[in-house]
């Protein structure tokens, strides 16, 4: 549990950090002025994309962990 912990937790504190509005301007000035220039698109990018982001890597946790698990399960079974 402790290892599943370890390897999600980097992941999710990449991503959420990345998506934050302010980390875009900093890191891709480009995007940071793409986005600027309409209202509606800097609205979804700072509400909404920072929590679908989170939402939709949580939905694919169960497929994640399933695939690895069936991969150590083949790996242990060869041995």
């Amino acid at each position: 549990m402790a290892l599943l912990l370890f390897f999600w937790l980097f992941p999710i504190t990449f991503l959420a950090g990345l998506l934050s509005y302010k980390e875009i301007k900093k890191t891709m000035p480009w995007l940071g002025d793409l986005i600027d220039r309409n209202d509606k698109i800097r609205a979804i990018v700072q509400n909404s994309l920072p929590s679908v982001a989170m939402i939709s890597l949580n939905a694919l946790a169960p497929f994640i962990l399933e695939g690895g698990f069936q991969t150590f399960e083949m790996l242990v079974v060869r041995c």
